[in-house]
């Protein structure tokens, strides 16, 4: 392509404000290397190889304020090297001005006609310089992954089991995949991708393998060795993932390369459809290239306006050098290979690789190279990060002014997320004393979105979607301190506020919120904003996080201030704050938690997907979120000292105070006082109790509220009782259908809050002095071992009532005849809530319920606990049998599901000027957080925020 007219007359004018004596230089496809003259658009170099040749030939280095210009929608599939030998900073490389395609440099080689074999296995032979790490076709429209095994389908958590083998070099594989090896012949190239932690994959190459046994001996070890170099890291239930082998294609749109000899095409094997039908792709290109675009040694370089993609390693390094800017590129489908690594050496988890890297030259381990340095005021602006393998954007540069270091307004999406690579860090990665990250777009992120150095950094303005969709233990904003020492008195390690934070995948989807994982505690460690390793002397403010495992997760952190912010649907825990340390070494002090409105709501799963399966939980898998959980291997208090000053204080210490919590609000919505967990590790065995919020004021001497603008309910109940043997009694007459026991019930009329009679309760002790009312004789019908109980029950709780349902505490199906013994028999179900007086009538959903040792018909009795020698008022009982298969989520109102209400969030931005109207969910009634009824909008003022609920219709509560 030849350059436009126009650009005669603008490098005339560019030259006016340039500096002396400053070049342009122009490269187009439609150029001649021969010929091109500098300054001259009419005469471009062809290739970007030709022009840094022309360079070398003539002795006279690129110099400050020269420019090399490509023409738009140029493709040159080459690799640029420009260091201190040819220039001596200050350069630049950019489109020609008003490009509508950009200029692109990409890593990858083009066959645009391949012709293919006529019988199956079907490939093309291509001559290409090294092994491709990725295939596209349709001119890179078409992305093919690598023939593996499990086949990847819509899921990228899938994987086959492997178990520990005899040494920390093998794996065992299950009986599937061992088969698949015995049938086949595997080799050295054969890949295994091996899912060891929640956080990552290691990869290793085939050494061995005993058919007998399934037990695969591998060139390395595949997982971190760390301080244990003889100690198995594999757990039963870990993943692996096969690739490379051409036995291994059977799927649409797999790949196969197998080289040729020395200076001989190879053969690209590709499927489409399935194995029988001969393959039309066109437009094939194949990565080759480790990178595209690299500077070194060289201050002051731009990089503006051009595409980058297709390499193996980084598209664009700027190595050793100050004042860097990238502004407004693409970059995509780079990093998608670590760093190889010679036989016998160990991975580790810092050997990533990452799309766009700025920063001292590193080592495959990321240490800093001898000679290198740690530049400052660098920036990336304006630029688009999109499918990249690894990490897509790392920036290690300090600032010297304000914003002197900045990655602003940049798109970054679905980082880490390609099959296969690993070692997956960050979408974003920046450390350097006052480096921002502001006003970015971050989606889809396999790892971590945002990780920042705790160096001083502010993090602002980000929009983060979807986060943690391949991994666990990980957040949308991460830091992770490693001990480094204290930070001077009251200065900020980092600044996080008004970042914008939500992750539907990973709170709807089952998939992404487990993983495959076997572990419970890594699967709900998602946190939005965490905070690892003794980070400490970081400010978290106003920022909106919506839908995550954990809001804000601090692990042995101190000195943090986590403040006013709004966390919406926490399914474990809005605040997860932990201690791992012994009490003379305890870190976490002297954090504050103040100001936040936190909801943190129960979750009903009903079903399971993991590797592309759909499974029915039975019963349905309920997780009840909570406000703030408090914990600490070390104390025996039921963690009390987490909230005060450490016996060990040095007055004046900046760290061993106690940490202060006050003046959070907490919406709740089903009907639960304990939103509040502490929790030590006395004896190795966990101890991890609730507490309600007036234990929770003594023992931290928080100012905390609850609210609860909502309950929670089970609906359609009576659509699932036509097809189960379900019971329901509303205590209108005396028929004693439920048996009660004697002297235990009575009917109770004209009570307050009681639709029509009541049940009243008299709580007798039982053989251990519990309080109990046993209901004889209820006939379970129990068919099957899929069937399952749902259980509730309904209290006067109207304003007034007296007893209110605070004396209610447990239920529990027991075998008939059996002794009441309430410490051993039967099974229990679990408490969800408490009432409340003065708010609605008081009511509960207990857990969906397994009664695994009852016998297809056998009669049970139905207790309800309470404390002993109380009374109360039992507005009705209801126990429902459910059928193996048949709970659906339309069973179970949820505020949080998309389909109940599409509008859960709401905030109008400070800047935004105007008041703003929002539509009430599903078009009914809605309530606020502090209870406010809408009938069918509501209006926030600039910088005013609303969570919002929808109206329950509260006559299916009979």
């Amino acid at each position: 392509m030849r350059f436009k007219v126009h650009l005669l007359a603008a490098s005339a004018m560019l030259c006016l404000h340039s500096q002396a004596g400053a070049s342009t230089w122009y490269v187009s496809n439609t150029g001649n290397n021969a010929t091109a003259a500098k300054d001259k658009p009419t005469n471009p170099w062809q290739t970007l190889a030709g022009l840094i040749a022309s360079v070398k030939k003539s002795g006279v280095k690129f110099a400050a304020g020269d420019k090399i210009v490509l023409a738009c929608g140029g493709i040159w599939r080459e690799s640029l090297l420009i260091d201190s030998s040819i220039a001596t900073g200050g350069i630049s490389i950019e489109a020609e001005p008003s490009c509508s395609v950009k200029p692109s440099i990409r890593g990858s080689e083009a066959l645009a006609q391949p012709t293919w074999s006529t019988k199956a296995p079907y490939f093309t032979n291509w001559l290409l310089p090294a092994a491709p790490a990725q295939v596209f076709s349709g001119s890179g429209t078409v992305v093919h992954t690598l023939a593996r095994y499990p086949n990847i389908g819509s899921d990228l958590n899938r994987y086959a089991s492997v178990k520990p083998a005899s040494d920390v070099f093998s794996i065992k594989l299950d009986s599937q995949t061992t088969a698949l090896m015995t049938s086949n012949v595997p080799d050295p190239e054969l890949v295994f991708r091996v899912r060891a932690e929640a956080w990552k994959v290691y990869s290793a190459k085939f050494k061995s393998f005993v058919a007998s046994t399934g037990v695969v001996t591998l060139d390395r070890p595949p997982f971190s060795v760390g301080d244990f170099p003889n100690q198995n890291r594999i757990d039963d239930g870990d993943g692996v993932v096969l690739e490379n082998k051409l036995w291994l294609m059977d799927a649409d749109k797999e790949w196969y390369f197998k080289p040729g000899a020395s200076n001989a095409a190879g053969a690209l094997y590709m499927l489409q459809g399935n194995v029988s039908t001969l393959p039309t792709y066109k437009g094939l290109e194949a990565t080759v290239r480790s990178s595209i675009l690299t500077f070194r040694g060289l201050n002051d370089v731009k990089v503006t306006g051009i595409d980058l993609r297709h390499s193996k390693g980084s598209a664009l390094e700027i190595l050793d050098g100050s004042g860097a800017s990238v502004n407004s590129v693409t970059v995509s489908h780079a990093a998608v290979a670590p760093p190889l690594l010679n036989p016998g050496e160990v991975p580790t988890s810092c050997g990533e690789v990452s799309a766009l890297y700025i920063g001292p030259s590193l080592d495959k381990y990321c240490g800093f190279i001898a000679g290198s340095s740690f530049p400052s005021d660098a920036e990336v602006i304006h630029s688009t990060f999109n499918n990249n393998g690894m990490s897509a954007v790392k920036v290690y540069a300090d600032a010297t002014e304000t914003e002197g270091t900045l990655v602003y307004d940049n798109t970054v999406s679905n980082t880490g997320t390609v099959a296969y690579s690993d070692n997956v860090l960050g979408a974003v990665i920046v450390s350097g004393v006052g480096a921002t990250v502001k006003n970015n777009t971050i989606t889809d992120s396999a790892y971590n979105a945002i990780v920042f150095g705790r160096r001083g950094e502010i993090i602002t303005g980000n929009a983060i979607q979807n986060y943690c969709v391949r991994y666990a233990d990980c957040g949308a904003i991460y830091a992770f301190n490693g001990g480094n020492a204290v930070p001077p008195q009251g200065k900020l390690a980092a600044d996080i506020f008004q970042n914008w934070i939500n992750n539907t995948k990973a709170s709807y989807d089952a998939r992404y919120a487990y993983q495959g994982l076997p572990a419970s505690f890594e699967r709900d460690l998602i946190a939005a904003i965490y905070l690892d390793a003794y980070t400490n002397h970081v400010r978290i403010n106003k920022n909106y996080i919506d839908y995550a495992g954990i809001g804000v997760f601090t692990n042995g952190g101190y000195k943090n201030e986590i403040s006013e912010n709004w966390l919406h649907g926490m399914f474990n825990t809005g605040f997860r704050m932990v201690d791992q340390n012994a009490l003379s070494q305890s870190y976490l002090r002297g954090n504050i938690v103040r100001d936040n409105v936190v909801y943190a709501y129960d979750r009903v799963l009903v079903n399971n997907t993991v590797g592309g399966l759909t499974t029915s939980l039975n019963p349905p898998l309920h997780a009840v979120g909570r406000a703030q959980y408090w914990y600490s291997f070390t104390e025996e208090d039921q963690g009390g000292a987490l909230f005060k000053d450490s016996p060990n204080e040095v007055v004046g210490s900046d760290f061993f105070a106690g940490n202060q919590v006050t003046g959070n609000k907490v919406i709740e919505i089903s009907n639960r006082s304990k939103q509040w967990r502490v929790g030590h590790k006395p004896d190795n065995s966990y101890f991890q109790p609730e507490v309600s919020l007036g234990a929770w004021k003594l023992l931290s001497g928080s100012t905390d509220v609850l609210f609860r603008p909502v309950s929670r309910r089970l609906v359609n109940v009576a659509g699932i009782s036509t097809k189960t043997a379900s019971l329901t009694s509303d205590f209108q007459t005396d028929d004693r259908t439920w048996s009660f026991a004697d002297g235990t019930f009575s009917i109770a009329s004209g009570v307050t809050g009681c639709v029509g009679n009541c049940a009243k309760l008299n709580f007798a002790p039982d053989n251990q002095g519990n309080g109990f009312v046993v209901v004889n004789g209820y006939p379970l019908n129990v068919q099957s071992t899929g069937d399952f109980l749902h259980y509730e029950y309904f209290t006067a709780g109207a304003t007034g009532s007296s007893p209110e349902a605070s004396s209610l505490a447990n239920v529990r199906v027991v075998v008939g005849g059996r002794t009441v013994n309430a410490s051993s028999e039967g099974d229990w179900s679990n408490l969800l809530g408490t009432g409340t007086p003065g708010v609605l009538e008081g009511r509960w959903a207990e857990d969906f319920h397994l009664p695994a040792s009852f016998a297809a018909g056998q009669t049970g009795d139905f207790w309800i606990y309470g404390n002993k020698g109380t009374t109360t008022y039992v507005d009705g009982v209801r126990v429902t049998r459910i059928p193996a298969n048949v709970m659906t989520a339309a069973n179970v109102f949820d505020p949080t599901a998309p389909t109940v209400s599409a509008l859960f969030f709401n905030y109008n931005q400070p800047g935004s000027g105007i008041n703003q109207t929002y539509t009430c969910p599903g078009a009914v009634p809605c309530v606020d957080q502090d209870g406010a009824v809408f009938q069918t909008s509501f209006v926030l003022t600039p910088g005013q925020s609303k969570m919002v609920f929808k109206k329950v219709d509260t006559t299916f509560a009979r």
